[in-house]
This record gives structure tokens, C-alpha cells and sequence, in this order.
């Protein structure tokens, strides 16, 4: 059964990890800590402050999709 996405920032960053990481397994990540890492950046209102260019461009998509 696969895990349920509990808030909007869980979603994001869902989203965040589809796009920018395609080839990592969420699943792992979110045992590992590091999706939660970004889910707090979401919740933070700028995960830009902790992204690279390429980061930034998809969280600029993601913002518009969660508008």
C-alpha cells in the first residue's frame, strides 16, 4: 500500500522530487529524512533559500501549480 501525503507541503514537495529528482525512490527518501528536509523548505514559505538554480526553477513551476 502506498504511504498517503498528508499536507500541501507534502504534496509539493512530492511534486518537487517528481520533477526535479525523477530517478531517486520517494519511498527511500522519506525514510532517509531527506524528503522531509524539503517539506520543512515548503513550510518554510522560501525553499529557494536552499536550492540551486535548476531547484529553483522547478519550485517556481510547483508554486504555480499550488497557487
Amino acid at each position: 500500500m502506498e504511504e498517503e501525503i498528508n499536507t500541501k507541503y507534502e504534496e509539493m514537495t512530492a511534486r518537487f522530487f517528481e520533477l526535479r529528482f525523477p530517478e531517486k525512490d520517494i519511498k527511500f527518501e522519506k525514510k532517509v529524512g531527506y524528503f522531509q528536509e524539503w517539506v520543512n523548505r515548503f513550510e518554510s514559505g522560501q525553499p529557494e533559500n536552499y536550492a540551486d538554480d535548476e531547484s529553483t526553477l522547478v519550485i517556481s513551476q510547483i508554486k504555480a501549480e499550488f497557487k
